[in-house]
């Protein structure tokens, strides 16, 4: 027979931890939604980065296309404003996704940033360079003397292409959208006080404000005496 005493000396059963919202599945179909998203971002970063970006122009004479001026700031301005526009989205959409996307951080969040800046990155480069090229290089052997006519700015410092014919390859300046954005990411993660980097859970609350949490109850002073005994009663003879 459980006596009142033993049944407050029993512990409440501990609250199960708040289980994680889905499974992975849908967390890697949100980390596919995001690698997407920036990518297509590197689309309209081209044409903007096409437009602040100093031109080279040059000039067909006699001898030859040749450059307008004796030494064009152009070749590395366009390096230049890349790597700064490159590395203000790259904060600013690791800080997105770590605040917007609070309840999914982890591995497979940071995989699809990555990924996506990668991406983001490379066609911010493609598309800057790629239009009116072919118009450029028509111009170089084919412009009349004194035609003047702009070069398309150009990731000089980074390159991307194909391994084999068929494994993405990038490298150099073309990157630095990836790795600050990869960098922010781990910075944010190693600051964060929850290990499973997820906000810390609020109690839930019954409708008149009380907190549903058990409450621990008093540790009995001690066992009843007996009927009949007086502790401060002398002994009998």
């Amino acid at each position: 027979m459980t006596t009142p005493a033993a049944a407050l000396d029993q512990d409440p059963d501990p609250a199960p931890p708040p289980a994680r919202d889905g499974g992975w599945r849908r967390e890697a179909l949100i980390a596919l939604a995001v690698a997407v998203a920036l990518a297509v971002l590197g689309l309209p970063l081209g044409l903007l980065w096409r437009v602040i970006t100093p031109k080279v122009e040059f000039v067909m004479t006699d001898q030859g296309p040749t450059t307008v001026q004796s030494e064009p700031e152009g070749f590395v301005a366009a390096d230049g404003s890349y790597v700064l526009l490159t590395f203000a989205v790259g904060l600013i959409a690791a800080m997105a996704v770590w605040g917007l996307l609070h309840r999914r951080r982890g591995p497979l969040m940071l995989l699809g940033l990555a990924v996506g800046c990668a991406v983001g990155g490379v066609l911010t480069a493609w598309l800057g360079h790629i239009i009116g090229y072919d118009h450029y290089r028509y111009l170089l052997s084919h412009a009349r003397v004194g035609t003047h006519f702009p070069r398309p700015p150009a990731v000089r410092s980074g390159s991307s292409g194909l391994w084999l014919g068929f494994l993405p390859r990038a490298q150099g300046a073309v990157l630095v959208q990836a790795v600050t954005a990869t960098a922010m990411y781990l910075l944010l993660a190693a600051f964060h006080a929850e290990p499973d980097l997820r906000q810390p859970a609020v109690p839930a609350e019954h409708p008149d404000g009380i907190s549903s949490e058990p409450t621990e109850s008093p540790a009995p002073t001690g066992s009843p005496a007996p009927p009949g005994s007086d502790p401060a009663a002398s002994p009998r003879d």
